[in-house]
């Protein structure tokens, strides 16, 4: 069974339009898909797995069940980056998957995992940087709140200073303008 072949399976009783609003595409996008003359990038592969619960696994390969049990769901809300300490088994599946995919010698397929690695480096990159312009940002914060506490400082001393001499500032204002008339 080939790749278009699991995705109507998936759609199963569904018109081709119903299937592509659920998943956010252009009913042209799911033809595609159906055809065989393009497939559907990671985003959309988490979105049918989480509208349908199929197995991603099998979607690519078609190896494994078509779809997924409640304990098997990944977790869709994990922290950004990745936990070394916590790669599990599904790690390997998903390079068995891969491994799989690459030796098929399907353009298509082998199309589609590489632009979404380079989209995935894309982002990395970009958490990267982000991660970086925080750090910095609360080392500026850091910076900011000590200047701050030391121009209060000065404030608080200078307001001292001029409430102590006031008096010989005001005497001193109207001896000048006594001089003036």
């Amino acid at each position: 069974m080939e790749f278009k072949d699991r995705i109507r399976s998936v759609r199963g009783g569904l018109k081709q339009q119903i299937f592509a609003d659920k998943l956010g595409v252009h009913i042209t996008t799911v033809q595609g898909w159906e055809s065989g003359k393009n497939f559907p990038n990671g985003d959309i592969l988490l979105r049918i797995h989480e509208e349908f619960g199929t197995d991603i696994n099998w979607l690519l390969t078609g190896k494994g069940e078509s779809s997924v049990s409640v304990d098997n769901t990944p977790p869709i809300s994990e922290p950004r980056g990745i936990n070394y300490g916590k790669i599990d088994s599904s790690f390997g599946t998903a390079a068995d998957a891969l491994k799989e995919i690459f030796d098929s010698h399907d353009p298509i397929l082998i199309d589609a995992v590489r632009a979404n690695l380079s989209i995935f480096r894309l982002y990395a990159q970009k958490d990267r940087q982000i991660d970086q312009q925080s750090q910095e940002i609360q080392k500026l914060k850091k910076e900011y709140d000590e200047v701050k506490k030391s121009i209060d400082a000065l404030k608080i001393g200078a307001v001292g200073d001029v409430r102590a001499g006031s008096g010989s500032h005001v005497l001193a204002g109207d001896a000048t303008r006594k001089k003036e008339s």
